[in-house]
């Protein structure tokens, strides 16, 4: 009987602590936000202005990476959310780049994602000896 009992308990709280699919709302997301790109790599470290537009099912984003007049950093695309806090990317398949600067910067990719009020924070860490990392922190602006 008792063991029935425990059993039981072990069900009523497996079951009612079950955590949502998505943990973001996307309408949420909605908005113009801006602030900064922090880039790492093998312990060299860079910053770039960023801007993000979320517009539905939507994103287009651009930083300041590279030379004043080229598209480096620029992305247009889709995006969907996950399960724990995570947003994946998709570009545009007609985007072309070319291979001379930090791909890295292009907001592609899944990314850990983090909303507090205004704030918005994205985060992709890369395994391996090159210890890469990207983290977006931005403002809501509009």
């Amino acid at each position: 009987m008792r063991q029935l009992l425990y059993f039981g308990a072990l069900v009523v709280l497996m079951t009612g602590c079950k955590k949502k699919d998505v943990d973001i709302d996307r309408s949420a997301l909605n908005g113009v936000y801006k602030g900064k790109l922090y880039s790492v790599y093998q312990k060299e470290y860079n910053t770039y202005d960023t801007e993000v537009n979320f517009n539905g099912n939507n994103y287009t984003s651009r930083n300041s990476v590279g030379t004043i007049g080229r598209n480096f950093g620029e992305a247009t695309g889709s995006f969907d959310l996950s399960v724990k806090n995570r947003v994946k990317f998709s570009l545009d398949p007609n985007l072309v780049y070319t291979a001379d600067f930090d791909w890295g910067t292009v907001l592609k990719g899944e990314y850990l994602c983090e909303t507090k009020g205004d704030s918005l924070i994205l985060i992709k860490n890369a395994e391996g000896e090159n210890k890469l990392s990207y983290q977006y922190r931005l403002k809501r602006v509009k």
